[in-house]
């Protein structure tokens, strides 16, 4: 649809500006829905989404000014984090719950619930992008044709997925994306599965599948993803069951580490901005080769929209997706410190083939002093609140709690041993490796000033080994880590010296990553960093 950009009003706000695409801000039924969207954001309160500031339909190119709502999108939280559990999910149900009633009392239906709408704020949770809203009043409608459907499959209700259904559209359909958002938030899956025709077609004819959720939410999403809309609760009903059963729940938090529940964390707004641009998706690694759905950044989710036309083709309704924009983002200070700048003095361990791996080709080597054929930049300030920068080591930055990992291309191996040099640029900071890791599982190895610790990474972080080194690493001194991973067998050396050796059988390949952990405790920051260098991986010929 178009970017989003962060900017500083005259007054000093921060706020939200969508600009919408040149090719489209001239095409008239899209002015039309355009305008529809400006008019159902108006209309929703300012407490259960971005509020509209100032919107111009008929400016060339049309615009909307939104508030700034700090804090992730539930996609972006689960993929980082895993799965909500416990009071947090239950918050979160409450929080969606309430912006639906603010949005149907309204008399808007939103249409296009999913994770990468909902935005965990500070103390609440924001149901964002109107794109495809529409009055509950299907006279007053301006949205989309009827016999064209437009949305996110995997979290639509039944009726949308008909053309006589879609004429006579209730708020009931929105409650049928929050139970599917719901189990997504407490299960890291969809309750139908599949995409597509595939996840239409069990939309229709199967159960959903709610393995995980428990007590009350188990009932509300099981009344919620009913095939009849007149047999699914209101928003309204939600609500009141879901705070009569808890007062005190909160989708808001902080991560802990080597716990099993995973919780949003949000941090304060920027404290130095000017104007940052945002671009229309996030790069993916280009080993990939299945669809991976497009995260708004603050605002807006129409380019990952998918349309299913009725002849049963389906693509995205914008067309092909457009590259990540070039313009790099304004440099934004963030740290109220000055790093502690790595010393300049070669690693005291060689940067040659690990330990115990001699026999083993270089499957690849890097001293990751700028952008490469295995590592390269990644900027996601203002969506993820990180970024890996390449320029005489690879820099990983992160302003909240939790955990980030920059791109990598190169291919799942199974026996490997992987050597890299580390520097803790930034107290209270650990360096994450994460190996064997693949579709977001695998393991992640927390190294950090006066310990390593092992982690199995699924939908949650559980703690598997602590080995506390031998001597503390002075703050901003450089360090080698080593990985090896051959059959069941997992050891760790620090600089050399051998910390642990043990067997593991959960997971058997996957890819090496590195990236940032920041445990909980310790003084908040306002940014920390690590320094990655001299990264080399061996592995048999025939991983």
């Amino acid at each position: 649809m178009g970017s989003v950009y962060l900017a500083r009003s005259l007054d000093g706000l921060l706020v939200a500006v969508k600009v919408i695409r040149r090719d489209l801000a001239g095409d008239p039924d899209f002015r039309r829905r355009f305008r529809g969207e400006v008019e159902a954001a108006r209309r929703v309160p300012g407490f259960c989404t971005a509020e509209v500031l100032d919107a111009d339909p008929d400016h060339d190119p049309p615009y909307l000014v939104v508030e700034y709502v700090d804090g992730p999108t539930l996609a972006e939280v689960v993929e980082e984090r895993g799965p909500l559990g416990g009071a947090n999910l239950h918050g979160l149900a409450i929080g969606m719950a309430t912006a639906l009633t603010g949005i149907h009392g309204a008399g808007v239906i939103h249409r296009d619930l999913k994770p990468s709408n909902v935005l965990l704020a500070l103390g609440s949770a924001k149901v964002i992008d109107f794109g495809i809203a529409r009055p509950v009043d299907p006279a007053d409608a301006t949205g989309t044709d009827p016999n064209q459907l437009i949305g996110t499959i995997p979290y639509m209700a039944p009726e949308r997925l008909s053309t006589q259904g879609r004429r006579t559209l209730t708020a009931a359909a929105d409650v049928f994306s929050w139970g599917a958002v719901v189990t997504f938030a407490g299960t890291g899956r969809t309750p139908f599965g599949g995409e597509g025709i595939a996840a239409a077609t069990r939309i229709l004819t199967l159960e959903p599948d709610l393995t995980g959720l428990k007590g009350t939410l188990l009932d509300l999403v099981s009344r919620a993803l009913a095939k009849d809309a007149a047999d699914r609760p209101t928003s309204r009903e939600l609500l009141d069951r879901l705070v009569s059963q808890s007062s005190s729940s909160s989708a808001a938090g902080l991560i802990e580490a080597g716990s099993r529940q995973a919780v949003v964390s949000v941090a304060p707004p920027p404290t130095k901005a000017e104007t940052l641009h945002t671009a229309p998706m996030r790069p993916e690694p280009r080993h990939r080769r299945w669809p991976v759905p497009v995260l708004a950044t603050g605002l807006v989710a129409a380019t990952g929209a998918v349309a299913l036309l009725l002849t049963g083709t389906i693509g995205p309704f914008w067309g092909a997706a457009q590259p990540a924009a070039s313009t790099p983002a304004a440099q934004v200070s963030l740290s109220s410190e000055p790093p502690v700048v790595p010393s300049s003095a070669p690693s005291t361990v060689p940067s040659a083939a690990p330990s115990g791996s001699a026999s083993w080709p270089v499957f690849a080597s890097d001293s990751l002093t700028k952008p490469g054929p295995f590592w390269y930049d990644r900027d996601e300030t203002a969506t993820l609140q990180a970024k890996c920068t390449l320029s005489g080591a690879l820099v990983v930055t992160l302003t909240r709690l939790g955990s980030y990992r920059c791109p990598t291309h190169p291919d799942p191996l199974t026996d490997f041993a992987a050597s890299v040099d580390v520097v803790l640029r930034t107290r209270d900071t650990c360096a994450g490796i994460w190996f064997r890791f693949l579709a977001n599982k695998g393991y992640l190895l927390m190294t950090c000033r006066d310990r390593y610790q092992l982690y199995e990474h699924a939908e949650a972080l559980t703690l598997v080994r602590t080995m506390l080194l031998p001597a503390p690493v002075e703050p901003g001194s450089r360090f080698r880590t080593t990985v090896t991973a051959q059959g069941t067998t997992l050891s760790f050396l620090h600089n050399g010296q051998a910390l642990m050796s043990f067997s593991s059988t959960t997971y058997a390949s996957g890819r090496v990553v590195l990236g940032i952990f920041v445990p909980t405790g310790g003084k908040q920051l306002a940014a920390y960093e690590v320094a990655f260098n001299n990264l080399v991986i061996t592995a048999p010929r025939d991983p």
